[in-house]
């Protein structure tokens, strides 16, 4: 996810030894993965795991449930991608548009619940590897690692409340910390229950010992390597794709937002590019769209 927030994670057989891939031993590592591996005392690679998945589910189950009134709810989210969808444009031109996010509010919540059968290479695939760009001021080093596929999706608890189920996971390094992207299901049996988490934990100076925030993601698949990224607090729309001359390219485009009694207002909207040369880091760019989506606006 993030500056892609919302990245996940090379897996290791070391890590998990019922995978059914595993990263490639000898290749290069995204940072922070050595260290969690090498972590005792419940802060290595299985305990931030799993604190992902408990962190994100939650956070998804909290957005579905809509009681919240200072928190972004399915309605509110519709809203703001036909706003945003429709507006940006003007903003866009001459940059990557955002065709393709505007989604209902039935297929928004339908997709959170878990409607719909996902192949995670075809989601996360294209996201694989180095990327290089800019978030505001400040450059970013990206390193998406291999994904890992469970041969049986596996249980994880949590605490009075019903298990989250893991199908697959992606460790990412995203500049200033590290995360992982999930495919999860809310139930083993249902081959079509499958939906989208991500977890980023940002740190201080480059030290894991340091983190300063943690941050859970719910995440909806438009397309192949296309992808929207949900925060308390952000919307990132997420995609990568070939320009004009072959090259490759990952674009951010989104919004920072708060909600304050069922009205969603944007606060800054953005778009950041990334590229597979560290020698071409393309500027951040933010535009002054303002949008307000209130809870009880009817959505097509």
């Amino acid at each position: 996810m993030h500056r892609a927030f919302g990245c996940l994670i090379v897996g290791m057989a070391v890590f998990c030894p019922a995978t059914a891939s595993a990263q490639t031993l000898g290749a290069e590592l995204p940072p922070g993965v050595a260290h969690l591996r090498e972590a005792k005392g419940g802060k290595g690679f299985e305990a931030f795991m799993q604190e992902s998945l408990r962190e994100s589910e939650l956070f998804r189950r909290r957005i579905l449930c809509g009681k919240d009134k200072d928190l972004i709810d399915p309605t509110l989210l519709a809203g703001a991608l036909e706003q945003f969808s429709s507006q940006a444009p003007a903003y866009l031109q001459g940059r990557k548009g955002v065709s393709g996010f505007l989604l209902s509010e039935a297929k928004v919540r339908g997709t959170l619940q878990g409607s719909d059968t996902l192949a995670a290479h075809t989601v996360y695939g294209g996201f694989t590897g180095k990327w290089y760009g800019k978030w505001d001021r400040m450059s970013v080093d990206h390193h998406w690692g291999e994904i890992v596929e469970y041969d049986q999706p596996r249980r994880i608890e949590i605490s009075g409340e019903k298990p989250v189920y893991l199908r697959s996971y992606q460790y990412c390094w995203v500049g200033d910390g590290y995360g992982l992207n999930v495919i999860a299901s809310d139930n083993t049996g249902n081959r079509s229950g499958d939906y989208l988490l991500a977890y980023v934990v940002h740190i201080r100076d480059g030290d894991m010992r340091q983190p300063t925030k943690r941050r859970p993601h719910v995440g909806i698949c438009v397309g192949p390597s296309k992808l929207i990224w949900v925060t308390a607090g952000e919307v990132f729309l997420e995609e990568c794709y070939r320009t004009a001359a072959g090259v490759d390219a990952y674009a951010i485009t989104g919004f920072f937002y708060r909600v304050k009694d069922k009205t969603l207002e944007t606060t800054a909207c953005f778009q950041a590019h990334y590229t597979r040369d560290s020698d071409h880091r393309p500027a951040w760019y933010s535009f002054p769209l303002k949008l307000e989506v209130g809870g009880s606006e009817k959505l097509p």
